[in-house]
């Protein structure tokens, strides 16, 4: 019998090679079905959003609140904490409607005496001779209105325009003096009359109380929280919470339109001021199939001061709910960005993460694919992350499809497929 013969190099290596190749022929298909599944998942998300606050317009009479109160939830809650009863979270909407705060826990230091080494501290007196103070009659101000103006609605917008008074040193007569100091009062010129001495030695201590944090009630119970439901598995950045002053907190891939869910707004600055529309309202206005209520953007778009530009689940104030107005308040239909990397996020924009088109949820639970080659009023490139770059838009202001496609309110038709 003759032995085996064995794999020669070259046998071997071309083995490798057809290994090779087909994984290389596989990788791209097992790459898009994984997409393919993670935007099946993302625009199921985005769907049920919507159907929460069909179910919530009908037990309350209206949309939730963009962000404001609603019953005993008070203001800083994003529209998503309202949504919870609706959303199988009943338990924890009746936790958080408890009082805002912290849970904490008192540790004492016993005072003790001073020593005989002590030498107390001398609290100074300060003799101010001259003030600088401000000249009666000098500096005003002045308020007006003025018009912004944005695709498809005007915007009214108060200016102040602020004049410093003038300043100038007066001499005290007679001077002024100020006991308890340990230093010169200021915007005055004088002199000790007795200089301030720390003291020496061991003078002991009065003894003292701290409150160390042991957690959280009111709508703070849910920071640490994980929720599947707000997280886009397309999102580069792989965080599901951002630390902030209180703690981890739960950060969302969905930003609902500031447009379809507010009405009548005279103050944006005011976040109860935010009045809640209605349904019936946009049915009749532009049409649920026409309005966007939810889009996906990255959770955490390029933090600015600290944390503007992250997206909250529960916390949110402009700086951090910004699809459809800016840090200012003022509303605006600025067009989406495509696959941004992280350095280049625009928080006033949502991020489309399935290529370049958007996922979007309509007023009437559909969810929609919007390539960014949908025409719009906003000529700039929303990619363009350049610092200070400019918001162009359209001469006229006329709105585009994506424009119409975030109004509620005008009565605009949309060619949109």
């Amino acid at each position: 019998m003759k032995p085996r013969r064995a794999l020669t190099l070259t046998e071997l290596l071309v083995v490798i090679a057809v290994i090779a190749v087909l994984i290389a022929l596989l990788l791209p298909s097992i790459q898009a079905a994984r997409e393919s599944a993670r935007r099946t998942f993302c625009a199921n998300n985005a769907s049920q959003l919507v159907k929460a606050v069909h179910t919530y317009e009908q037990a309350r009479n209206q949309m939730p609140p963009y962000f404001g109160t609603d019953h005993h939830v008070r203001s800083k809650s994003s529209w998503y904490v309202f949504l919870l009863p609706f959303l199988d979270s009943e338990a924890l909407y009746q936790e958080m409607e408890g009082t805002d705060g912290e849970l904490t826990e008192t540790i004492t230091t016993p005072a003790t005496p001073p020593g005989p080494d002590c030498q107390p501290a001398v609290p100074g007196i300060w003799v101010a001779t001259e003030k600088f103070q401000t000249v009666p009659g000098t500096g005003s101000s002045s308020t007006s209105d003025v018009s912004i103006p944005r695709p498809g609605f005007g915007w009214q917008e108060q200016q102040t325009t602020v004049v410093p008074p003038e300043k100038e040193w007066v001499t005290l007569d007679p001077p002024e003096e100020y006991a308890n100091r340990t230093s010169p009062v200021g915007d005055t010129k004088g002199y000790w009359k007795q200089e301030p001495k720390k003291a020496q030695g061991n003078c002991g201590s009065s003894g003292s109380s701290k409150k160390n944090r042991t957690g959280f009630s009111g709508k703070y119970v849910a920071l640490n929280m994980r929720f599947e439901s707000l997280h886009c598995l397309s999102d580069p950045d792989t965080r599901q919470t951002y630390h902030r002053t209180y703690g981890e907190m739960a950060l969302t891939n969905y930003q609902a339109n500031f447009h379809a869910f507010t009405v009548g707004v005279k103050n944006p600055w005011a976040n109860e001021a935010t009045k809640p529309a209605r349904m019936g309202a946009i049915s009749n206005g532009d049409g649920l199939s026409n309005t966007i209520f939810f889009a996906e953007g990255h959770r955490v778009c390029n933090p600015y001061k600290t944390d503007w530009g992250v997206r909250f689940a529960f916390w949110a104030t402009r700086e951090h709910q910004a699809f459809g107005m800016d840090w200012q308040g003022r509303p605006n239909t600025y067009m989406f960005q495509s696959r941004p990397p992280a350095q280049d996020c625009n928080s006033w924009r949502m991020q489309a993460m399935h290529g370049s088109s958007l996922i979007a949820a309509f007023g009437d639970g559909s969810v929609r694919p919007i390539a960014n080659a949908i025409s719009r009023a906003e000529r700039s490139n929303p990619d363009d992350a350049t610092p200070g770059a400019i918001i162009d838009w359209s001469p006229d202001y006329e709105p585009q499809t994506w424009d119409r496609l975030m109004l509620a309110y005008d009565h605009l038709p949309v060619d949109f497929e």
